[in-house]
C-alpha cells in the first residue's frame, strides 16, 4: 500500500511540476501571430477568439470565422492610462471595457469591476487547484476515494 501511495504521490508531483513549469516558460502571449496579426489566443465562454494588439478579434459567427474591428466610435484612444495600465476603453453590448497593451480586460462582472487575465490559459486553473488538493491530501495523509 505503501509503495503505491509513494508511486501516486510521485506521478502527481512530476505532472504538477510539469505543469507550473510550462507556465513560467511560456512565451509572452501578445507574441503570437496569426494571418499576419500579432496577439493572442482567449477562450470566452467556451469559444476560441485570437485578439490582435489593435483590439480586433478573430472570431466563429456561426459556420464562418472572420475578424472583428472595434467600433471607430465606441473606442478611445490606444494610449490612455487606467489603473496604471496603458490601453484603451471599448463599448462592447452596450457596456464599457478597458483593454491593456497585453490583453488583460477590466470588465463589469455582475455588480462588481475586475480584471480579467489574458495569460492564464484555459484550464490551467483548474489543473493548478488538483494538484495542490492532492499535495495537502499527501501532506496530511487523508486518502480520497478518488485514489483508493
Amino acid at each position: 500500500m505503501k509503495t503505491r501511495t509513494l508511486t501516486l504521490a510521485t506521478t502527481v508531483i512530476l505532472i504538477c511540476s510539469f505543469v507550473f513549469l510550462s507556465s513560467l516558460v511560456r512565451a509572452d502571449p501578445g507574441d503570437e501571430w496569426y494571418q499576419g496579426r500579432q496577439g493572442h489566443w482567449v477562450q470566452e465562454q467556451n469559444a476560441w477568439r485570437f485578439r490582435d494588439r489593435n483590439g480586433s478579434e478573430y472570431r466563429q459567427y456561426g459556420d464562418n470565422w472572420r475578424w472583428a474591428e472595434p467600433a471607430p466610435m465606441a473606442r478611445a484612444e490606444a494610449n490612455e492610462w487606467y489603473q496604471g495600465r496603458r490601453g484603451h476603453w471599448i463599448q462592447e453590448r452596450n457596456d464599457w471595457l478597458f483593454r491593456d497593451v497585453d490583453g488583460n480586460m477590466y470588465r463589469r462582472y455582475g455588480e462588481s469591476w475586475r480584471w480579467s487575465n489574458a495569460q492564464m490559459a484555459a484550464g490551467e486553473d483548474f489543473l493548478v487547484e488538483i494538484c495542490a488538493n492532492f499535495l495537502e491530501v499527501i501532506q496530511f495523509g487523508h486518502e480520497s476515494s478518488v485514489f483508493s
